[in-house]
């Protein structure tokens, strides 16, 4: 299921999530004369409650717009416990989006602890991004 949905579904939907926020993107820039950031959220579900999960879909957003900006579908394997599953999809989200060269200037989560540190990271590669936990 893993591999049917990762490397088929979640791709060909991916280029398609890309494809409006570049457009939104684009629109945005065309209008204010200057690059645009993204207020993102984010938050991941698992596929059952507690430290059984066997998958974490993680989802990023775009305050502003509206609009689905990236997500990732990660299994248990990819992590040593299933409470590490959520902190690794966002880090993989918002480096994609970065790597992309998509601008981020704020980040939205309810996961202190666990986030927090990966905004760190992040910020030491990437430049500042303000992280607001709710």
């Amino acid at each position: 299921y893993y591999n049917a949905s990762a490397k088929v579904a979640c791709d060909q939907v991916q280029q398609l999530v890309l494809k409006r926020v570049r457009d939104a993107k684009a629109d945005e820039e065309r209008l204010t004369g200057k690059p645009a950031k993204m207020a993102i959220c984010g938050d991941g579900r698992y596929d059952s409650q507690g430290f059984s999960a066997f998958y974490c879909l993680y989802t990023l957003g775009d305050c502003r717009t509206n609009l689905l900006t990236n997500f990732v579908l990660l299994p248990k394997a990819y992590a040593k416990s299933t409470s590490q599953l959520e902190p690794l999809a966002a880090k993989l989200c918002l480096k994609y989006l970065l790597d992309l060269g998509f601008g981020i200037s704020h980040f939205v989560t309810d996961r202190c602890s666990s986030i927090s540190k990966v905004i760190e990271e992040i910020n030491l590669l990437y430049g500042i991004i303000i992280c607001i936990v709710y």
